[in-house]
């Protein structure tokens, strides 16, 4: 298609009128159809992105207050120059300035050999492709890659007769904006946050709701005067933002990542520094001096760069409560925060901590493991539709929480942390034993000889660690692995707190649930107390509502407890020190179960570098959380033998310590203000760059008081 638009003079010598002629209509119908707006601006929930616009059924949403700005510019000139990408970034930048009377002339810059999604002059001879009362004129220039080339003599020809007359500029969609970048005038930018070079450009991620665009909305007025290469490709850390304003001020490297930070309202965070490996150094001052004067030695702070024998460095930053040498009382202002508590598939920290009150720093490090929706996909692939999970991002593992009464089943034998009615931090391995289950009327007790028993019984609970038996006997593809159980039996599905599926007859364990398993003398009762209904296939139906509640002993002494880690330190006792020693608690822990290693994109248990987050006790009960970061120069990530002995040179007193979810998650920062400061440095992720926090499933909040 591209080369059918682009080059005419193949059409005239290899291909056929006609075959031209549909190429052309082709696309005609996918880039030109009319497109309708709603008629008013509606309002957000977002803090920054706080206006929507209806368009073409898309949902655009976008920053009031700047595209105020650029309309105060615009409106008094009779005359614009728009730079666009194509006809649906034209229309939305123009109905967002409009209305356009007769007054107005438009001047639109169009290439002579556009690519096939782009402005054509000879659109606009089409009727209805330019709905507006404004004049339009079409200045032709030359370039031949995507977007704009500022450097074709053609185009500086063109457009410095504008720039003397003091017209504004609008550039809309990505790859114009991207082109643009380097521009010597001020120009106003309407750019979709749609792929990864328009996120990691702007400093800001996309929507990820259904048939919604975000679209940053600026005024640039370069005047850049930093003596280092701008560099926003993600691999390395960012040392420039579209969102950050760090073109006009230092102070905004303090955090290149909130469209909603304002220098002016931190006035203790000061950069004087102009080059680059100074202003880093300058900004990880001012936190540290910020965490002193409110804490002074209650919080202490660790930055560590620790190089290996292979001259790789790895980059260590932690914090430690109640640091002073008195014994440890009680911490209890620490707290888990779920997406899916808070009703969210995923948690944007830099959205999100704007409802935290925060006139004093408090500290986040990202928590544990959660069943992403690849992970949901390839388990569903493998299952009966009646089996499937669909909805994803949901917590691996068990948790607790008392003042919502809220347990879910321990699925392996992993470790958990807890905090005890005491305010202390506990930490430990659980494997499901005994236990109470309710679901609706219906109510059960066992005890711990029904865990994956061997033997029949009226009831069996079949947890995903019996999977553990075949690790030295299945050695294909780990997401193909299935393990049958429940013959001649009625099995009840349950994944975290939901009841997926009911079946008389055999069904395969899932990685992120338990079945319950009972004989058939039971279906009558089954059917009755919880309200199934007899369907196809041996499956039940189920009722609309069914709750849920499971009582575990165990979870007793604590007010919340939260399993699915790996455990580094037990008792002072450094379990990771060598990889033979580690491998077997890995694989006590169930790491290695067939059906463990499918909740994870990237195995946990591999002894290989990465960026890894811990959290953990010293020997007088008190707090620590740590990240080494990684995948990047400054820093190449940590095995966990060289996590542990890093943390034994940091804190000599270590007792206890397990390691969280890593990967890109890995990420440790404060809340000030309403505004998040990484002090780690995240690794990049498709959307974000290097030095940016990822959204993710859970966090540790921690708030010394």
């Amino acid at each position: 298609m591209q080369i059918l638009y682009q080059v005419d003079e193949l059409r005239k010598g290899f291909l056929s009128y006609q075959t031209y002629e549909k190429a052309m209509q082709w696309r005609a119908k996918r880039y030109l159809r009319p497109m309708r707006f709603t008629d008013s601006l509606g309002n957000t929930d977002d803090a920054y992105f706080d206006r929507k616009l209806e368009a073409g059924g898309q949902t655009v949403v976008f920053h009031d207050d700047s595209l105020q700005a650029i309309r105060r510019v615009v409106e008094p000139h009779e005359r614009w120059v728009v730079f666009a990408d194509n006809h649906r970034d034209l229309r939305v930048c123009l109905h967002l300035l409009g209305p356009l009377n007769q007054g107005k002339e438009i001047v639109l810059f169009v290439k002579n050999n556009p690519l096939i999604g782009e402005l054509s002059w000879t659109d606009f001879n089409l009727k209805g492709v330019w709905p507006y009362e404004a004049r339009v004129r079409i200045e032709m220039c030359s370039a031949a890659n995507a977007g704009f080339d500022l450097r074709d003599p053609s185009l500086q020809e063109k457009l410095t007769p504008y720039l003397s007359a003091d017209t504004p500029i609008l550039v809309a969609g990505e790859g114009a904006v991207l082109t643009f970048e380097g521009a010597a005038f001020e120009y106003g930018v309407f750019l979709p946050l749609l792929t990864d070079q328009s996120c990691k450009y702007a400093g800001l991620l996309p929507s990820f709701q259904p048939n919604t665009a975000r679209m940053l909305i600026k005024k640039i007025n370069p005047v850049w005067k930093h003596p280092f290469e701008k560099g926003f490709t993600g691999v390395e850390r960012s040392t420039f933002t579209l969102i950050s304003n760090v073109e006009h001020d230092r102070a905004a490297y303090m955090n290149l990542y909130s469209p909603t930070y304002n220098p002016e309202a931190f006035g203790e965070f000061q950069i004087r520094s102009h080059q680059w490996d100074d202003i880093v150094t300058e900004r990880e001052q001012n936190l540290f001096n910020l965490i002193r004067r409110h804490y002074g030695e209650q919080v202490r702070c660790i930055r560590k760069i620790v190089p290996q024998a292979d001259g790789a460095p790895i980059r260590f930053d932690g914090v430690i409560f109640n640091s002073s040498t008195e014994p440890a009382g009680s911490f209890d202002q620490i707290e888990p925060v779920l997406a899916q508590t808070l009703g969210r598939e995923l948690i944007n920290i830099h959205e999100w901590v704007k409802s935290i009150p925060s006139e004093k720093p408090a500290f986040l490090v990202n928590f544990l493991y959660f069943a992403t929706q690849k992970l949901l996909g390839l388990h569903d692939r493998h299952r009966p539709r009646q089996e499937r999970i669909h909805t994803g991002n949901f917590w691996i593992d068990a948790l607790y929480d008392e003042p919502t009464n809220k347990a879910t089943f321990p699925l392996y034998n992993k470790a958990y942390i807890a905090l005890t009615h005491q305010g202390r931090l506990a930490f430990g391995n659980q494997s499901l034993t005994s236990g109470t289950l309710r679901l609706n009327d219906f109510e059960y007790a066992w005890d711990e000889q029904a865990v994956n028993s061997l033997e029949e019984r009226d009831f069996i609970v079949y947890t995903p660690h019996l999977s553990g038996q075949d690790i030295n006997h299945y050695h294909g593809d780990v997401h193909g692995y299935q393990k049958e159980v429940g013959r001649g039996r009625i099995n009840l599905l349950l994944v975290n707190d939901r009841l997926i599926a009911v079946r008389n007859g055999a069904m395969n364990l899932s990685p992120f649930g338990v079945i319950c398993s009972f004989s058939t003398a039971f279906e009558n009762q089954l059917i009755k107390e919880i309200g199934l209904k007899k369907g196809q296939e041996g499956y039940f139906q189920l009722p609309s509502t069914v709750r849920f509640h499971l009582d575990l002993p165990e979870n007793r002494p604590y007010r919340w407890k939260y399993n699915g880690a790996n455990r580094l330190f037990q008792d002072g006792m450094d379990l990771m020190a060598i990889e033979s020693t580690a491998n077997e608690q890995l694989t006590a822990e169930g790491w290695y179960d067939p059906l463990s290693m499918q909740t994870q994109e990237t195995q946990v248990q591999q002894w290989v570098r990465g960026p890894r987050a811990v959290v953990g006790v010293d020997k007088q009960d008190r707090p620590f959380v740590g990240v080494f970061s990684g995948r990047t120069k400054e820093s190449a990530g940590a095995r966990f033998d060289e996590a542990t002995a890093i943390l034994k040179d940091c804190i000599p007193t270590v007792k206890d310590a397990i390691n969280l979810d890593g990967g890109a998650s890995a990420c440790l920062g404060l809340i000030y203000k309403g505004e998040f400061f990484e002090c780690s440095l995240p690794s990049c992720t498709q959307y974000t760059t290097t030095g940016m926090a990822r959204p993710v499933n859970s966090l540790l909040l921690i708030s010394p008081g």
